[in-house]
Order: structure tokens, then C-alpha cells, then sequence
């Protein structure tokens, strides 16, 4: 299924607010907050200490769970595709990662 994708930026400063600003924006019906996804990189990186699952779902999250990159859909397309919402919000506040999802 192709979907009007579009992504949206919350940018701020740290404990600004902008996780609330996601997560209400996220629990519209055509929307999904990803919470920081420069973050992603550390998603299926497992020390024995730590637990690295979806803070909202658990270890058993639809989305997040085994979620594997391919590089040849994108990321942005392949959650809208996996979530079916044409809105995905990313509130990461590394300046370097949103220069490059721009680029995308």
C-alpha cells in the first residue's frame, strides 16, 4: 500500500517538552511518534545488563520488536508502511541526524 507520507520534526531542547508534544500528536489515528529515532541504531543492540525494547508496548511491541532496516525502502517509508499511518513524528534532538533524514 502507498501512503501520502510525510514526516514530521519536533525539535527542542532537552526536557522541553517535546516527548508530550509527540505523544499527543501520536495518538491521532494517521499518526505514529517514533520517540528519538536517531536512537534506532541502538534498538537490536542487546549487552546482558540492559533491556532494549518499546518503552510504551514492552518487549513484545508490534513495530519495534525484530524491526530490521532495509535500506532500499527508507526508514521514514518503511514505519509508515508497518505502522499504516501516513504521519510519522521524530523528535530526535541531534541536529546531525535531522541534516541528514533532510537529505533523504
Amino acid at each position: 500500500m502507498t501512503l501520502n507520507k510525510k514526516v514530521i520534526f519536533i525539535c527542542g531542547a532537552p526536557h522541553s517538552g517535546s516527548t508530550l508534544l509527540g505523544l499527543i500528536l501520536g495518538s491521532h489515528s494517521k499518526c505514529f511518534y517514533t520517540g528519538e529515532l536517531n536512537k534506532i541504531k541502538f534498538l537490536n543492540i542487546l549487552e546482558e545488563h540492559e533491556d532494549k525494547y518499546c518503552k510504551t508496548c514492552g518487549p513484545n511491541c508490534p513495530i519495534w520488536n525484530n524491526f530490521t532496516l532495509d535500506d532500499e525502502i527508507g526508514l521514514y517509508n518503511q514505519l509508515s508502511e508497518k505502522t499504516n499511518k501516513p504521519n510519522i513524528i521524530d523528535s530526535t534532538k541531534n541536529i546531525d541526524w535531522l541534516k541528514t533524514q533532510k537529505k533523504k
